[in-house]
């Protein structure tokens, strides 16, 4: 009995195997079986995961760039941080510099205000011996 009996919605075992061989080989076939069974959005799969992959391949794409500016990224980070540690070095070298100058400075100074002091004295002194050549000189014109 191939054919259904009125009334009678099951299929024959050969019914069915028949209508599986035929959605094997007829695409046709098959495509209106799946637009009868599958809703819209089930059939929008394919098209859907085709999609997905091409944006996925573009993500992958973008993913490998960043991790590549990321190690750039890093690998110049590093560079300004040997910079910066280099820099801070030098600005601690030149803040000895500074200090041993400030203190060379500070005996300078010290060593000149001696300096001046004994020049104040030796001054006040040959003004001293200046005024007694005068009076001598005044006496001599006086007795003269």
């Amino acid at each position: 009995m191939n054919a259904m009996a009125a009334g009678d919605d099951a299929l024959s075992p050969e019914d069915k195997h028949r209508f599986l061989r035929a959605l094997k080989s007829d695409a046709a076939f098959r495509e209106e079986v799946q637009k009868e069974v599958l809703t819209e959005r089930l059939l929008e799969v394919p098209d859907r995961m085709d999609h997905l992959e091409v944006r996925m391949d573009h993500l992958e794409v973008r993913m490998d760039r960043l991790e590549e500016q990321m190690a750039e990224n890093a690998r110049q980070i590093a560079g300004l941080t040997a910079a910066v540690n280099a820099l801070i070095d030098h600005q601690a070298e030149l803040r000895r510099d500074v200090n041993g100058l400030i203190e060379t400075t500070g005996r300078i100074i010290r060593i000149m205000e001696a300096g001046f002091t004994e020049m104040r004295e030796g001054f006040a002194e040959v003004r001293k011996n200046f005024a007694e050549v005068n009076r001598r000189l005044d006496r001599l014109e006086g007795a003269a």
